[in-house]
């Protein structure tokens, strides 16, 4: 069932990459999805949310959506609704992880079934339990996006905002505790894997999932990051 939340515009950030943040139900973390137009002009979609009928269309005009990426298992709240809504696109997911992935949404394959293309790739986030990180370049510019690795939430106000402080997972850039409990499998390869990501060539932006894009001094707050892991 198509059923939209509350969401903000189609955003560019290049000619390659779109984005629309949303809100989460309860819940005052956000989410963000991200889309990026493949070589061949075709649309990948990461982390879907249902969207208004405006916002669908200024993604269409972008191209046709054909690949559902789906990164770790958390992330599946709307991907039945995308599922349904776009019957010939294909949903892939990180092979560690489909199993659980297939009791949420319909599986068409695995993410190394993604076409070869200068413009999107996607790896296993190393030292985690099978998330996918997924690496954008455009321009000689390369973004990173990344799904519950790493947040960037400031601290709120009001008894959520507590709770999310006294769970670690606000004051800025971070592995929050839930992180390390969820997402982390091996502390120390996880670390040497975001102090890797921050020596990425061309890094212009990191696309949390959950917070604000890192997009000032990327590399530095990778590995500053990374240490407090």
């Amino acid at each position: 069932m198509w059923k939209v939340g509350r969401h903000g515009s189609l955003v560019s950030l290049s000619n390659k990459l779109a984005i629309v943040d949303g809100s989460l139900a309860r819940m005052p973390i956000g989410r963000r999805m991200s889309i990026v137009t493949m070589e061949s002009g075709e649309l990948a979609v990461i982390n879907a949310m249902a969207v208004d009928e405006n916002t669908l269309t200024q993604i269409r005009e972008r191209g046709t959506p054909r690949y559902l990426l789906v990164p770790n298992a958390m992330h599946t709240i709307d991907a039945p609704a995308w599922a349904e809504r776009f019957p010939d696109i294909r949903v892939l997911v990180p092979r560690p992880l489909r199993k659980a992935i297939e009791r949420k949404v319909r599986v068409d394959g695995t993410l190394d079934e993604l076409p070869a293309n200068s413009v999107l790739s996607t790896e296993t986030a190393e030292g985690t339990r099978g998330e996918a990180l997924f690496r954008v370049v455009d321009g000689g510019e390369t973004s990173l996006i990344v799904s519950d690795l790493v947040f960037n939430l400031g601290n709120m106000p009001g008894l959520q905002g507590l709770v999310l402080r006294i769970l670690g997972s606000t004051g800025g850039p971070k592995v929050t505790r839930l992180g390390r409990l969820l997402t982390v499998k091996d502390r120390e390869a996880a670390r040497q894997y975001l102090h890797r990501l921050a020596d990425t060539p061309g890094l212009r932006r990191i696309i949390v999932s959950h917070g604000d894009i890192i997009d000032r001094d990327p590399a530095a707050t990778l590995h500053h990051v990374a240490d407090g892991l």
